[in-house]
């Protein structure tokens, strides 16, 4: 079946670095690191459960890491050791500090998620993965600098209240 791309990240990954690397975050099936490895990023996978991840070819330009962003362990990857993270429909507040500073000097951060008002069209309804208004850009500032922000009504494949946003790493004050 036919894996449905975020618009938001098919209207903004031209942002990062030609054959960059990419944190595809929280993953899921990896749909959009799919997309990504074939338009020549490179791409590491990660999600705490990468069942779902067979298909992810044995390649130099992709790597599947089978890790738990909640259960309280910080991943290996150094400080700005990506071109960019791209995170589509997950939310846990505590990794955005490490999330952010493992984003290089002009990289790019692609995030889009389920907002307040996202309850009425189903799940999630827990408010720990629902974002107050204007929230997304709270949490990357000040190390990252906006390009796009877009929050509300949302209807592709079904009926939602999300954040979108696409910003970059400043570059770091000497």
């Amino acid at each position: 079946h036919k894996m449905v791309i975020s618009n938001w990240v098919l209207e903004n990954y031209n942002f990062i670095k030609k054959k960059g690397l990419i944190l595809d975050l929280a993953c899921g099936s990896g749909r959009h690191g799919r997309f990504l490895l074939e338009k020549g990023f490179n791409v590491v996978f990660l999600d705490r459960d990468t069942s779902q991840l067979d298909w992810v070819p044995e390649a130099f330009r992709s790597q599947v890491i089978k890790h738990d962003l909640e259960g309280g362990t910080i991943w290996d990857f150094s400080p700005c050791s990506f071109d960019a993270v791209v995170v589509i429909n997950y939310l846990y507040r505590p990794i955005f500090p490490d999330l952010l500073s493992i984003i290089g000097e002009g990289g790019v951060l692609i995030y889009e998620t389920f907002s307040n008002g996202n309850e009425i069209y189903g799940k999630p309804t827990n408010p720990n993965y629902l974002l107050e208004p204007e929230e997304l850009i709270d949490l990357v500032r000040p190390s990252m600098r906006l390009i796009s922000f877009k929050e509300g009504y949302s209807n592709e494949g079904k009926e939602s209240i999300t954040q979108k946003l696409v910003a970059v790493k400043r570059c770091a004050k000497t």
